[in-house]
């Protein structure tokens, strides 16, 4: 079963190379950007456009474990998001 995350998610858990669906329900494409000095946690070149609807996203496969902090351009609360490995 695949994991869906919310693009707006302040939270979520994952595990290193983890593949999931995003899913936007903004109306606009999100990009996901490096938080300050903070590891992104993605697969990519931030800034990582997130188009609206169900997209692939993936984390990287050589994360330790810890919090990465990320930054969502289209969400309204809650900068940074963070993901929680594992």
């Amino acid at each position: 079963m695949s994991k869906t995350v919310q693009i707006c998610n302040p939270r979520w858990h994952g595990i290193k190379g983890l593949q999931f669906q995003w899913n936007n329900e903004t109306g606009k494409i999100c990009n996901l950007m490096q938080h300050d000095n903070d590891t992104f946690p993605f697969v990519g070149i931030p800034p990582v456009p997130v188009p609206t609807g169900i997209s692939d996203g993936q984390l990287k496969d050589d994360l330790q474990d810890g919090t990465y902090p990320y930054d969502v351009d289209c969400c309204d609360r809650t900068a940074p998001k963070n993901v929680l490995i594992p």
